[in-house]
């Protein structure tokens, strides 16, 4: 449980991700991305449907993802690493995930009405389109910090994690 509690601390923390994808012949792209999570543990982020990762995740939609703060001293680094699943979000999902989203990355009331393109951008015709996606996580790891010197990874177990994530 203490492992759950500090992956947890690390993705709340931490807004960005790095999400890789690979097409169908396995050419590789990884992405910076801005993300929120719900009280399932479901991640999501918003991307252009022309942008490389979107048009990898359409041909494949199994991603490896990591969440880590990069400014941390190298000997107290510690993050996740984590294999997924993506699909676009439902269009009834749109309102939610939008909230979600921007009360996360704009937390103030003000900014957020005035910075934060409406919902309806997200299922609009314009373009760029832009979607909000769900990465259903189904394998997770974080790095041992107890072995000093040499980088190993702890599994995860995620319905340990999904409950922690359901706590206040």
């Amino acid at each position: 449980m203490k492992d759950c509690n500090i992956v947890k601390e690390i993705i709340t923390r931490n807004s960005f991700m790095t999400l890789a994808t690979s097409d169908s012949e396995g050419n590789v792209w990884a992405a910076p991305m801005t993300f929120a999570f719900d009280e399932d543990f479901n991640i999501y982020f918003h991307s252009a449907l022309d942008s490389n990762h979107i048009q990898n995740i359409v041909e494949n939609p199994e991603v490896s993802y990591a969440i880590y703060d990069s400014v941390q001293m190298l000997a107290e680094m510690d993050g996740v690493q984590a294999k997924g699943i993506v699909g676009q979000i439902a269009d009834d999902e749109i309102e939610k995930v939008h909230s979600l989203f921007f009360k996360r990355h704009m937390p103030v009331e003000e900014i957020r009405q005035k910075f934060a393109p409406p919902a309806a951008l997200y299922n609009s015709a314009q373009f760029p389109q832009i979607r909000f996606f769900k990465l259903i996580t189904t394998e997770i790891h974080k790095k041992n910090i107890e072995l000093l010197g040499v980088a190993r990874r702890t599994t995860i177990d995620l319905e340990e994690l999904k409950k922690v994530f359901k706590e206040a």
